[in-house]
């Protein structure tokens, strides 16, 4: 017998009635059909992100559909495809893919779980013919797989790999599925049941279930819709019916016995969860989705109202699992378990028969608000998610604002508080939990104690209704004078000016060395100033380093001397003002933002920050206080975990923090800190206008953000830098290992020096891709050494233009020194032996091209930011910037 609470509304015929005709609408462009082969398809246009389309390939079918002795074979094909087709042999598609700037593991990839395997492909700037190549690529791997001998035994030994290095991020509940063993396992399967995988199973189960009937195809983004269609017709409609269609999902059956689970945690609140199992049933209908799905949430927030209205630490919600099966879960922490249980009920109870219009009215609105901020606008890859979903699920979702209009004005206005009662009374229905229990004493109950509570509790309802405060009103912050006086502009104070149409970018030069750069960016109403100094810890003194270490965080405690504690702050939160301070080894930076309409009141916060920032007294030796007792509590760690010791030798390699911070402040250097003397230094060294570059994006205003900048940069002098000193990186090879379990994972480093400049920057960045290339085809495709392994760059302009390359994973013990030989062979290959792979790095090239048309795009002021910052560390002038795509063509990488 199973279990089920069914949670369908049953309103009465004679007070309320539904019609069922109304579905749920396609997003704007969206096209979806089914061929007559079973076959179905979305398309639709999307410019979010512009120049991008995903193309998404989705089978009804995991490991749930693996019988006995095919175990960890879906998984196993998810794998094969990668390895060719008849009409695209080995890694043709791959290669393909590759020249257009797709990366494999990156913007080509697959995914396997127990209702679903999916192979996705993310192309930018592709033409028509590009993406109907991709159209016949998915159609030959849905129909016309190569399962070749030696495909296979290749990919055993990457899969085998997999699992030893597998660390599923969270456990299945074995409980919560039943114990099923279907659903307990994971897909990717043991090592004894790949061991067992031939290509005849493979070829079997394929066949079998590799059908147009069971699979989707979604192709959304800057796309020819007619061009589209008219590929997948073409590809796709061709391929005839074979094998077995996927029923509906079925939820999960749960025996006809009591689950309770007791897992004991010593000196802890008793934990107590209440799970009820609901079979979900999905319906293209908005009417069905609203008592399904709307009306219970209102229900569960007045009970949730309700429980915080008694100050108890009880929490009821309702949440999909796995497969159509969701759980209405009540969870409390307690240290009288059987008084807050029953207390639960007793609430639970009292709300079937109290419901007040102000509680309906609250919940409401949370709902309701809650259904108007679904976006009706999203990216082509949050798309591809929902229509997933969409076709696995037969799950619907909302996507027109006509439909949100709707959902919530029937949610408002077709229901009396007597419709609530009665949906209440429907919904809380509760009936035999499955209870899972963390006791926090040696007292241990059964499953009939707790329903003797439960019973206690409903026979007792607490009809105690909530009481809700009054919405605070909008306060009003009055801007001091010194926030909005107009901001003096002399021309004199520029000493150069040039736009640089290419990029969009305007750079003033000023006459006290500071540099501005306005990137103007699209839909932007957010003006954001970075201001890169140059400096950072290196300014400080190092017999005293420790004292001075967080010398901006100190002085920067409070607001300014015109505006102080909590006024400042109220006055940032209410004017949607920030303004915060960061340290780096060899530079700082302070970053404000305000809406655009408020330059000048940012632009004058700025300058009042620098030049007059608050001295907090009192929260600086509060901070002094909590600082000490950091100190005093801290206990070192006896046994140390290997793999943390690991990482922190890697950044000890690397170079990658400045070399004092890594000291450990002691108390004496707390209390030897005095915040005039840290305003001082900090006056006299951390605001020099000597290579200052401000950074600003927005859609701002030009020339009036421009006078304004310049106005308030101008004040800035400059002041006596840190000496730096100057050395050469040689280049050098260091390996980190730890093995466990006959495992070990691994950090093979190489390090050395680079120019700084484009050039210099791009070669290195390419040199990774290259790297990265060549290790995948030999210890993992060739070799199967490692299942992962992982490559990358990091790279530091000061205080000696020094790359590091890291090459790492998880391999088996007695594979580690081939591993290690083959990584240091490569690297060795490529930067001594100057073995390039010309075609590789021409696609690497046009990859780096095509990827920075989407990573710049003037929507993108975060990534414009940083890029802007990363480019002035390493001496890259915007004149280089404009030559992007010729400097890149120029390098060969075969000189130093």
């Amino acid at each position: 017998m199973q279990r089920y609470i069914i949670l369908v509304v049953a309103i009465l015929v004679s007070e309320i009635t539904f019609s069922q005709g109304k579905k749920f609408l396609l997003p704007n462009n969206a096209t979806k059909e089914t061929l007559s082969n079973g076959f179905s398809y979305v398309i639709m246009p999307n410019e979010q992100p512009k120049g991008r389309v995903e193309l998404c390939l989705c089978l009804r079918v995991g490991s749930f559909q693996e019988q006995k002795g095919e175990e960890g074979i879906a998984h196993f094909l998810e794998h094969l495809a990668f390895s060719g087709s008849k009409h695209y042999p080995k890694n043709s598609a791959l290669k393909f893919w590759e020249s257009l700037g797709a990366k494999y593991g990156e913007n080509i990839n697959a995914y396997t779980t127990d209702d679903r395997t999916v192979y996705s492909v993310s192309l930018s700037n592709v033409n028509t013919e590009q993406v109907a190549k991709t159209i016949h690529i998915l159609s030959d791997w849905l129909y016309y797989m190569d399962i070749t001998t030696q495909a296979v035994e290749k990919e055993r030994k990457i899969i085998t790999q997999e699992i030893a290095s597998y660390k599923p991020y969270k456990d299945l509940n074995p409980i919560m599925v039943g114990y099923d063993k279907q659903l307990m396992r994971f897909p990717i399967g043991t090592k004894v049941e790949i061991a067992k995988v031939t290509p005849k199973k493979l070829r079997s189960f394929y066949e079998k279930w590799y059908t147009p009937q069971n699979a989707s195809l979604i192709v959304i983004g800057n796309i020819d819709p007619q061009a589209t269609e008219k590929a997948i017709k073409e590809h796709f409609g061709m391929l005839g019916q074979r094998g077995e269609e996927v029923g509906n999902l079925k939820p999960i059956s749960f025996p006809n016995k009591k689950m309770f689970s007791v897992e004991k945690e010593k000196g802890k609140r008793t934990k107590l969860s209440l799970l009820y199992p609901i079979e979900y049933v999905s319906t293209p209908f908005i009417d069905e989705y609203r008592k399904e799905i709307e009306l219970p949430k209102v229900v569960l927030e007045i009970l949730n109202n309700r429980f915080r209205a008694h100050k108890e630490d009880i929490r009821i919600s309702q949440y999909w699992y796995l497969r159509r099966t969701s759980f209405l879960e009540i969870e409390m922490t307690s240290d009288d378990i059987e008084q807050t249980l029953k207390k639960t009920f007793a609430i639970i109870d009292g709300v079937k028969t109290s419901l007040t219009e102000e509680e309906v009215g609250k919940a409401l609105e949370k709902v309701t608000t809650a259904i108007e901020k679904i976006p009706t606008e999203r990216t082509s890859e949050d798309w591809v998610l929902s229509f997933i979903d969409n076709f696995v699920f037969r799950e619907r979702f909302i996507s027109q604002y006509k439909d949100k209009e709707r959902l919530i004005k029937e949610l408002r206005e077709d229901y009396q508080l007597h419709h609530w009662q009665h949906i209440c009374k429907n919904v809380l229905n509760l009936k035999d939990p499955i209870i899972l229990y963390t006791p926090a004493d040696n007292k241990e109950y059964t499953y009939e104690d707790f329903k003797h509570i439960i019973s206690d509790g409903i026979a007792h309802p607490d009809t105690t209704v909530p009481t809700f405060k009054e919405e605070e009103k909008t306060i009003s912050v009055v801007i001091p004078e010194v926030l909005t006086k107009e901001i003096p502009f002399h021309p004199k104070d520029i000493k150069n000016e040039t736009f640089f149409k290419e990029i969009g970018i305007h750079r003033i030069e000023l006459t006290n060395g500071a540099t501005i750069y306005l990137k103007p960016t699209e839909n932007d109403e957010k003006l954001n100033v970075t201001l890169l100094f140059k400096g950072g810890y290196s300014l400080l003194p190092s017999k005293e380093f420790k004292q001075y270490e967080d010398i901006l965080q100190y002085v920067h405690l409070g607001g300014i001397e015109s505006l102080k504690g909590e006024a400042y702050e109220e006055l940032l939160y209410h004017n949607n003002l920030t303004f915060i301070v960061g340290t780096e080894g060899y530079q700082h930076l302070a970053m404000a933002t305000a809406p655009v309409n408020k330059s000048k009141e940012l632009c004058n916060l700025i300058y009042q920050k620098l030049r007059y920032p608050e001295r907090a007294y009192k929260a600086f030796e509060e901070v002094k206080a909590d600082e000490i007792q950091s100190l005093s509590s801290k206990k070192n760690d006896k046994k140390a975990d290997p793999l943390k010791e690991m990482a922190f030798k890697l950044e000890a390699i690397k170079g990658a923090t400045y070399p004092l911070t890594e000291l450990n402040k002691t108390t004496d250097d707390i209390q030897k800190m005095n915040l005039d003397t840290l305003y001082s230094y900090y006056q006299k060294h951390f605001l020099s206008s000597d290579e200052l570059l401000c950074v600003v994006t927005g859609s701002f205003e030009i020339d009036k953000l421009k006078k304004e900048l310049v106005g308030t940069l101008s004040h800035l002098k400059r002041q006596e830098g840190a000496s730096v000193k100057k050395t050469i990186q040689k280049p050098f090879f260091q390996t980190l290992k730890v093995t466990q379990n006959k495992r070990t994972s691994f950090n093979i480093v190489y390090k050395d020096s680079y120019q700084k400049n484009l050039k210099g920057v791009l070669s290195i960045k390419l040199l990774r891709e290259l790297l990265r290339k060549e290790v995948i085809a030999e210890i993992r495709e060739k070799k199967g050494w490692v299942y992962t392994p992982y490559v990358e760059l990091e790279y530091y302009s000061e205080p000696t233009p020094t790359f590091v390359l890291i090459v790492s994973g998880e391999t088996d013990e007695k594979h580690f020194n081939d591993v290690e030989k083959s990584v240091i062979g490569i690297i060795n290959n490529l930067v001594k032996e100057k073995k390039i792979n010309q075609n590789a790095l021409t696609d690497f090239k046009y990859s780096f091209a095509v990827n920075k048309k989407e990573y710049l795009s003037d929507e993108n002021a975060y990534n414009w930011r940083n890029y802007l910052m990363d480019c002035f560390k390493n001496d890259v002038s915007l004149e280089e910037l404009s030559s992007y795509e010729k400097i890149l063509e120029s390098i060969d990488l075969l000189n130093k």
